[in-house]
């Protein structure tokens, strides 16, 4: 949230234009491109599962029809008959020819009956004599059919049963039947026919696929009995994958590219169906989609910078102006003025600005410089007010014992005093001095302190040489001094006075200490509220004692510094007071 506030108004405003005009654009684009492929995949899915169930009914259907062909010849008596009669016909005979051409022409019947056969015949299990039937002369040889396995299978059930066979790299489908003997139902002999080879390699020639479809008939040793669609080695390696899965849907990715693949099961033949098509290929029309909406968007970029422009011309430039205009005025440049040619909401704003700066103008011209100049005299005065009747009295006495006694130390005294004299009057007119300046004048008047109280008075000085050349206001500790002397020296007689000077944190601190007669707590507190006490100038009258010199202090460092002055009192009952002020370090260009 806080880095939002330091970008420019120009960059939220590009990021809005960005967000209101392109990623909507993207957005719908790419949930277009993604409901689209996903209703093609659903589609396509539904599609090809009711193809190839469609598909599938329709072989089982075919395969079923096929078995009832055979099972129609069970119910012929003629036949039955004719079978019936071959265990007891001698092999060569007359007899067993005439059976071999009936045997013949009813299988013929069923072969050309059925399109889907090209081949038919019979296998007596006494005798093993083979006799079959083709639709093309010499279409097969006896010894290439498999009749003994058919005929073994087939001995094991009296249903009709597909036997398939791979022979010279064709894929063989057989139906086999059992004959039994209408009286005994003893095992006469096995009835086969064979489904023409074409017919299964033709099987899904009227399948309806879409363009980019694949479809495979798959033999349960995994081989590829039809196939139609588009076909190339990666859709053949994938669906002789999936020949063995179960039914079902599945995707495999093969390379950059995914495949859609559906499986289902003819189970009558073991054989896997499998279709088959590439992503790729299925979401052609989705890229379409997304390639108009490129173009689309690419023909509205004219407008995008069109309202671009317009948002520049109506918002970011006169922003930009008032933003040049306020820094100016942040400068300094008071009179400077907004042309008020506007009459929108940034002309309300220039005007109130051109108002604000005209009040402020008036107000540095006709409040700012008075209040300076009122500060000034109230300074002066409070300097003028540090207790000229001492000086004055302690001169009296200094000149009534120099005119009696004429001794050195009395010179010295009138020396001192001279110089706080000179300090108290301000000749020079400075409000700040350098500090080693004031310690000078609280020298000469601890000097004449302890003139008066001789040895009973100790003082003690430490101030850092780092802020001896640094500048505070004249006169701001010797009033802090004489407080310590009177008011917790004098009623004890005798005492100790120290005062420290330091610089901590870049701000002067000044401490002075005594281990006089302190303060109780209700004196404590008067005093603290005096001092703090919020006025424009101070009665002096309504001060007494400790007030009127810590108040004076106080007040005269809050003029100078503000709220950077503070002042701190610390005093126990008979263990003495400390005062601590403090205050920035000034710049010597407020000397002036």
């Amino acid at each position: 949230m806080k880095r939002m506030k330091t970008i420019s108004l120009k960059s939220k405003i590009i990021v809005l234009i960005i967000c209101v005009s392109i990623l909507p654009m993207l957005v719908l684009a790419i949930m277009a491109s993604y409901n689209y492929n996903n209703i093609i995949k659903e589609r396509f899915v539904a599609y090809a599962q009711s193809n190839m169930s469609h598909v599938t009914s329709s072989i089982s259907g075919e395969l079923e029809d096929m078995k009832e062909s055979v099972r129609y010849m069970l119910q012929d008596p003629t036949f039955n008959a004719v079978i019936v009669k071959q265990p007891n016909v001698e092999e060569n005979s007359l007899e067993m020819f005439d059976l071999i051409r009936d045997i013949k022409s009813y299988l013929s019947t069923i072969v050309f009956a059925r399109k889907n056969y090209d081949l038919g015949g019979l296998y007596f299990y006494t005798s093993g004599q083979h006799v079959y039937y083709t639709k093309e002369a010499g279409l097969i040889s006896g010894n290439d059919i498999p009749v003994q396995d058919m005929a073994n299978l087939a001995k094991n059930s009296v249903k009709t049963q597909f036997y398939t066979r791979y022979e010279d790299g064709q894929f063989n489908v057989y139906l086999t039947q059992l004959l039994l003997h209408k009286d005994n139902f003893k095992p006469i002999a096995m009835m086969y026919y064979r489904i023409d080879p074409e017919y299964l390699e033709n099987i899904l020639d009227n399948i309806n696929i879409q363009t980019d479809e694949s479809i495979y008939l798959y033999s349960k040793d995994s081989r590829v009995i039809a196939n139609k669609g588009r076909v190339s080695e990666v859709h053949k390696v994938l669906s002789q994958e999936f020949s063995l899965e179960n039914p079902g849907f599945y995707t495999q990715t093969k390379g950059q590219e995914e495949y859609y693949i559906i499986t289902d099961q003819i189970p009558t033949l073991d054989l896997s169906l499998i279709t088959l098509v590439s992503s790729e290929m299925l979401m052609q029309d989705s890229k379409k989609v997304i390639r108009l909406v490129i173009i689309l968007y690419l023909a509205m970029v004219p407008f995008f910078a069109l309202m671009a422009y317009f948002l520049f011309r109506t918002i970011l430039k006169p922003m930009k102006e008032l933003t040049s205009k306020m820094k100016a005025f942040e400068r300094g440049a008071l009179d400077v003025k907004i042309p008020e040619n506007r009459h929108d909401e940034f002309g309300l704003v220039y005007h109130a600005f051109n108002k604000m700066t005209q009040n402020i103008n008036r107000l540095v011209s006709d409040v700012y410089v008075k209040e300076l100049a009122k500060k000034d005299a109230e300074i002066s005065a409070l300097q003028e007010q540090i207790n000229p009747h001492f000086l004055y009295n302690t001169l009296e006495s200094i000149n009534w014992r120099a005119q009696l006694a004429g001794e050195n130390d009395i010179a010295l005294m009138i020396q001192a005093l001279s110089k706080l004299m000179d300090a108290s009057t301000n000749r020079s007119k400075r409000k700040l001095i350098p500090v080693k300046e004031e310690v000078g004048y609280v020298n000469q008047y601890m000097y004449l302190i302890q003139m008066r109280y001789s040895e009973s008075l100790k003082y003690h000085q430490n101030i850092d040489p780092e802020i001896e050349d640094a500048l505070i206001p004249k006169l701001i500790l010797q009033p802090l001094l004489e407080n310590a002397v009177k008011h917790g020296i004098e009623p004890i007689g005798e005492g100790l006075i120290e005062l420290i000077g330091k610089k901590e944190d870049g701000r002067l601190v000044f401490k002075i200490r005594d281990n006089g007669s302190g303060m109780n707590e209700i004196q404590y507190k008067k005093i603290q509220s005096m001092i703090h006490e919020e006025k424009e100038t101070i009665d002096m009258k309504k001060g007494e004692g400790a007030s009127v010199g810590l108040q004076n202090v106080f007040r005269r460092i809050q003029l100078i510094y503000g709220d950077g002055a503070k002042i701190k009192i610390e005093s126990c009952e008979n263990h003495g007071t400390t005062i601590t002020i403090c205050f920035p370090e000034i710049s010597d260009t407020l000397t002036d």
